[in-house]
């Protein structure tokens, strides 16, 4: 098992952040700008949780404010107490633990700093790669589910 990779050289590095008292408008348009769908949530350099577009989703179907993106802070719809792992967890384990609590993203810490982050894009990229180097590109006839799970 000494050869599963190491969640530390599988994350995204040094990820885009949102403060506690940002707007949830900012965070949305950042999502929007990089195309990312998880956030890690800072007050002042600590990390302090997580916002996901699902929480702002959330948030604003049951809000009655008809500027809640305006007048939200992120403080008011994000997650405390993420997921957090340090550099050196085995992937299996990160992944494994995804799916029990069936969350899309784990934070990277290193020193109680954030690090990286893993969501399940990264994880779709690395299965990919998983398939593409034990089955080739696909150019070739692909393999049946059944010839995936012999």
């Amino acid at each position: 098992m000494d050869n599963v990779p190491r969640i530390g050289e599988l994350m995204t590095a040094s990820p885009q952040c949102v403060d506690v008292s940002d707007t949830v408008k900012t965070a949305k348009t950042l999502m929007l700008n990089e195309n990312i769908k998880h956030l890690p949530v800072l007050r002042g350099e600590r990390l302090v949780g997580i916002l996901s577009d699902r929480d702002v989703k959330l948030a604003q179907a049951v809000s009655t404010d008809p500027n809640f993106h305006d007048n939200a802070r992120v403080e008011d719809v994000f997650r405390s107490n993420p997921y957090t792992v340090p550099r050196s967890e085995p992937a299996n384990r990160v992944l494994s633990e995804m799916a029990e609590r069936r969350i899309g993203s784990v934070l990277i810490v290193e020193d109680e700093e954030l690090i990286g982050i893993f969501t399940t894009t990264d994880a779709c990229r690395c299965f990919a790669d998983f398939l593409r180097f034990h089955f080739g590109d696909g150019e070739d006839e692909a393999p049946t589910g059944q010839e995936l799970t012999a």
